[in-house]
């Protein structure tokens, strides 16, 4: 074999294995990513169960409060596409749970805006709509347990039972959770 046939063979190896190299490389990288980026969601999903919960709670602030973050969803759940780490079922469920979290933080704009006496029905009928938005952002049997509390308002007993038999056994949080593999 002469020089430049050497030469040419081995740039012509070198070139492959350095992108065998850099694919496998990038594998890693966007499995960290990948990783990365479900933790940061599933911290935003717990952190908005933990604050409607609270909300559900008899005797709980219930205006004004401040709003639930969706700023990892914002940022993340595109990256997640391009990365193919979404199917259509956790899409899908990512995209009810995150729109129940955006329909409570626009209820709670709202009633925060509704402060004259004329308005005080209007309130209480956005309140009541808040409470139902905070009912699916919660796992069904946080649901059950804060039925079972005593001293609950009539309207959210209703409410409470209504979304416990309309839920079964998973609301939209259980079935985001699912869906990410996150259970």
């Amino acid at each position: 074999m002469e020089f430049w046939q050497v030469l040419v063979t081995s740039s012509v190896v070198a070139a492959g294995v350095t992108i065998l190299v850099n694919r496998i490389l990038k594998g890693f990288d966007d499995d960290e990513l990948r990783s990365a980026i479900k933790q940061a969601i599933q911290g935003e999903i717990d952190y908005a169960r933990d604050f409607a919960l609270d909300y559900l709670k008899p005797g709980a602030v219930r205006s004004p409060m401040h709003r639930i973050t969706t700023a990892f969803y914002r940022e993340g759940a595109p990256k997640l596409i391009a990365l193919r780490a979404l199917n259509y079922e956790c899409a899908r469920a990512l995209l009810q749970y995150y729109g129940n979290i955006d329909q409570l933080n626009r209820s709670l704009d709202i009633v925060l805006g509704l402060q004259k006496p004329e308005e005080r029905e209007r309130k209480l009928r956005e309140l009541g709509r808040t409470y139902l938005k905070a009912c699916s952002l919660v796992a069904v049997e946080d649901l059950r347990q804060v039925a079972a509390m005593q001293g609950r308002d009539p309207f959210e007993h209703r409410s409470l039972t209504k979304k416990i038999a309309k839920y079964g056994d998973r609301s939209p949080y259980d079935r985001v959770k699912r869906a990410m593999g996150l259970v």
